[in-house]
């Protein structure tokens, strides 16, 4: 009996140290999984943010253009408007007039803003509650408002400048309610500010905002752990943080996605250590098992996530679970299956990493494919043959090689592509990698080309055996990029340089120091014409004395439209006299009746003649004394020319 009792009792020590054991088992595999699981969750998010913000590029880069449209189209409206209060003073434009105005060109609203003892208040608006206010308490609104009333290019750091306009950023009012684009445009004679907004959904540029949109939209909706996405502002961001940040005319802080500002500004964490170091910030929320990701983006914006945790350690409570009844079984051989466990449940990581890494490779290649894919060498004349040429645009075009087929490159590609890319391919034979970009057959592509090695050298001397280079096409951005950049040099309407363009090469050919005039034109009687015809018949008319000007455009004469009817051009290398003589036949040319849709219209032309250097050594400052000169004529009665 009493060895009975020995035994039972021996067997239930043995059985509380086997569950001692199975419990610190547990314990011990439990903290292993957690921390492995913490570390894989922590890199997994960073590449999946790398990856969104490679993705949000594109969409980001195709807002960037339309926002650069939807400031052209508010100037080329505020100067309509402009036209439309011509020889109005500020006192005398009614509330009538305003919403006249409102309803012609497809405002949201219109103010006029005029200088007060040292200030800028709203003299007139269609939104009554401004009328009467103080602008000096708006930061560098107020600034850009005296700059533009003094005849000043803007050049308070946001927002854009043209010819005696300025656009803000995108705005938040909050005596409007809503996100606006609001631009101001200067009445130089009666020298008052005529302001005119349009809430933000009615601007084409966020028909691209969409896009971004869509693509943060996608990633939320694929991903089961996000929550909310978005972009916002570093700088707003760190003024949320550190000030109040209320009143009107407020740029928002987010910019796109679905996040709100619903705590996120409030952890403790710095804004411009972020930016600087590109780090990624996770942080807990402390509310609905939240946590927040944020990482700069580019120089001005920040990638902003909401992550579910319960989501995130579904995975890791799947693993405990299987690691409980796995557990329990191992209790009789403890060690041995202590060590098989981690094993097995590192492999099990390693498995599902690989799997999520192969299936991200997999989308990665299939979206990369190359346009352009081939192999070449050098044959005994030192020429480069390609053996090998492939790729979706040869592909398309039915260009493709086997790799039997030994021709030389040049035959097959274009003289300009090979004068681009034959540099590099040598340079990939002296056994160093290059990229470069070049055109062929109105494509364009981004090409990577590196050697590759013979294997079969004894010695251990490193030969290069062929060249193999793969292409992506870039067109579309190639092509955006040019667009960009014509419309940033270049008038919508008549397709002249604009004020930017002529001042860049005014300037140019002042640091040459050559001798050069300035002839500022202003159209006689213009504003009848849009008055009796309408402003679709004035901008035929614009067209055509745009057209005449061109006739005398050369390398001595450079013509350039500054907005509305007001153009001007540069003359180098000419005297005065030819200069006269020019300005003479050009007023003659320009005032030849026009004809458009069976109207005819006729107008004047007065202009300015300001010489390098003698009333000038600057752009602007020839400029303006060309203007002055002009403004002389057009008192004494236009339809010729002033020497300033």
């Amino acid at each position: 009996m009493q060895k009975r009792l020995r035994i039972d009792n021996f067997a239930s020590i043995v059985l509380v140290v086997i569950l001692g054991m199975i419990i610190l088992e547990f314990l011990f595999i439990f903290q292993v999984v957690h921390t492995n699981f913490e570390e894989q969750q922590r890199q997994e998010l960073s590449r999946y943010v790398s990856f969104i913000s490679q993705s949000l590029e594109e969409s980001m880069a195709v807002t960037a253009d339309y926002d650069a449209l939807q400031n052209a189209n508010l100037y080329e409206k505020a100067k309509n408007a402009r036209n439309d209060l011509e020889g109005i003073a500020a006192v005398d434009i009614t509330n009538g007039d305003l919403e006249a105005l409102m309803d012609k060109h497809g405002f949201t609203g219109v103010a006029v803003f005029a200088p007060s003892d040292g200030d800028v208040i709203i003299l007139n608006s269609t939104n009554k509650d401004e009328i009467g206010l103080s602008t000096k308490s708006w930061s560098y609104w107020n600034t850009a408002f005296k700059q533009l009333l003094n005849n000043e290019p803007v050049d308070v750091g946001r927002g854009e400048y043209f010819q005696d306009f300025w656009v803000g950023p995108k705005t938040k009012s909050h005596t409007l309610k809503g996100y606006f684009k609001f631009g101001y445009i200067h009445n130089r004679e009666q020298n008052y500010l005529i302001n005119v907004y349009v809430q933000s959904d009615e601007m084409i540029a966020d028909r691209a905002a969409g896009s971004v949109n869509k693509t943060l939209d996608d990633i939320r909706d694929n991903i089961d752990y996000v929550d909310h996405i978005g972009i916002v502002k570093a700088e707003i961001l760190k003024a949320y943080r550190t000030t109040d940040y209320e009143g009107s005319n407020k740029e928002p802080l987010i910019m796109y996605g679905d996040i709100k500002n619903t705590g996120f500004t409030k952890i403790d964490y710095d804004v411009d250590k972020l930016m600087q170091s590109g780090r990624m910030l996770l942080e807990e929320l402390g509310r609905d098992n939240q946590k927040l990701v944020l990482k700069k983006l580019n120089d001005s914006e920040m990638l902003v996530i909401i992550i579910n945790s319960n989501e995130m350690d579904k995975l890791l409570n799947s693993i405990l679970k299987v690691t409980v009844g796995l557990t329990l079984l191992a209790g009789a051989t403890i060690l041995i299956v202590n060590f098989w466990m981690i094993r097995k449940y590192g492999a099990l990581m390693d498995v599902e990493r690989e799997r999520l890494d192969l299936a991200k490779s997999f989308q990665k290649t299939i979206q990369s494919m190359p346009a352009m894919l081939f192999h070449c060498y050098k044959n005994e004349m030192d020429e480069i043959v390609l053996s090998y040429n492939d790729g979706r645009y040869f592909t398309q075009d039915e260009l493709v090689l086997s790799d039997s087929d030994h021709v030389k490159m040049d035959t097959l590609y274009t003289p300009d592509f090979m004068e681009t890319a034959e540099p590099h391919i040598l340079k990939a034979f002296n056994h160093t990698k290059s990229r470069f970009e070049a055109e062929h057959g109105g494509r364009f592509f981004d090409i990577m080309v590196s050697p590759v090695y013979d294997t079969t050298m004894e010695d251990g001397e490193k030969k290069v055996k062929e060249i193999i280079g793969f292409g992506s096409e870039i067109s579309d951005r190639v092509n955006r990029t040019k667009e960009a950049e014509y419309l940033a040099t270049h008038d919508m309407l008549t397709g002249l340089p604009n004020r930017a363009s002529f001042i860049e090469c005014l300037e140019e050919n002042i640091d040459r120091e050559e001798e050069l005039f300035v002839i500022y034109f202003d159209l006689d009687k213009f504003k009848e014409v849009n008055d009796t015809h309408g402003h679709q018949v004035g901008d035929e008319v614009l067209k055509v004395i745009a057209s005449r000007f061109r006739l005398y455009a050369n390398n001595a004469f450079k013509i350039a439209r500054l907005g509305g009817d007001e153009f001007v051009a540069q003359c180098i290398g000419l005297d005065i006299d030819d200069v006269k003589h020019m300005t003479t036949r050009i007023i003659e040319t320009v005032s030849t009746p026009i004809e458009i849709n069976s109207i005819v219209s006729q107008v004047g032309v007065s202009a300015g003649i300001a010489g390098y250097p003698e009333n000038g050594t600057t752009a602007e400052k020839l400029i303006v004394e060309a203007d002055r000169a002009m403004y002389k004529c057009k008192k004494s009665g236009g339809n010729g020319f002033h020497i300033g």
